[in-house]
């Protein structure tokens, strides 16, 4: 579909307002152009969350990744690889007069708040304070609606509640690190007592715009997530179910009244 960002200063600015982009005709385009875009118009909502944002890396932010490895701006080798992919590790902080940290507050402190823009994070910061938010507050309402939105399943019209089996789904588009910290959150990797989640997620590759799948469903509990495994066939069951779109085919028909989310790194 034709996804126009907004082309004036004042749409801009009621965008970062409302924190959503809508769909906006380009200047001069043909009116058969614009019927063509309305057409063509893929799901009902779109939103923009300052949460999705990349993590904070502190004192490396604006620094060369293989120079910060190599050392070369003072750091350890090793501290740079613990900051970069362990999940609790924080990099050293900016300080409030430090020019990154000043201009970081000027851009952005009037869209999320002073108080949300951090000066370093660590995965389980993220996690904890932005990704479980936006989960709980946005992400899961969104899906819900849908499900509730859909008709009866035959197959399923004997169900609980009558709807089909499938929940809703969402294309999430961010940073590396923000779907890092999803996947995290979904699939409780800081419940595993033996670890090997947690350790799985922090050398995972997050690969750039290629789809990955995770389905998950609610539990009783608010604010509680439970990853659908959607292990391949003749495969052992997996505490980590991320999945390359690819294998979507492929996988195992789960329970129902799932709810999926495809994640999608930024480019």
């Amino acid at each position: 579909h034709h996804c126009w960002w907004p082309y004036s200063d004042r749409l801009e600015e009621q965008c970062r307002q409302q924190k959503q982009y809508q769909y906006y005709n380009q200047p001069n385009e043909s009116q058969q152009q614009q019927n063509a875009n309305r057409q063509c118009q893929g799901p009902d909502q779109f939103i923009i969350d300052y949460r999705l944002n990349e993590r904070h890396y502190g004192s490396l932010q604006g620094l060369i990744k293989s120079e910060a490895e190599l050392g070369v701006h003072g750091h350890l080798p090793e501290d740079v690889y613990q900051w970069r992919r362990s999940w609790h590790a924080v990099p050293p902080p900016l300080i409030d007069d430090d020019p990154r940290r000043i201009e970081e507050l000027r851009m952005y402190g009037n869209i999320c708040g002073e108080e949300n823009v951090p000066k370093s994070e660590s995965l389980a910061m993220v996690a904890d304070n932005r990704i479980r938010p936006f989960l709980d507050e946005s992400l899961t309402p969104i899906l819900d609606r849908s499900h509730q939105a859909k008709p009866p399943s035959p197959s399923t019209e004997g169900s609980e509640n009558g709807f089909g089996e499938e929940g809703g789904t969402a294309l999430i588009v961010a940073h590396a690190n923000s779907l890092r910290a999803l996947i995290g959150v979904i699939c409780n990797v800081e419940q595993d007592p033996l670890g090997l989640a947690l350790e799985k997620l922090e050398s995972m590759k997050i690969p750039t715009a290629s789809p990955l799948v995770i389905r998950y469903r609610k539990t009783l509990e608010k604010g509680c997530y439970l990853p659908v495994d959607g292990s391949l066939e003749n495969e052992p069951r997996n505490k980590l179910p991320v999945y390359p779109l690819s294998s979507l085919p492929l996988l195992r028909r789960q329970p129902p009244h799932q709810t999926g989310a495809p994640t999608v790194k930024n480019t």
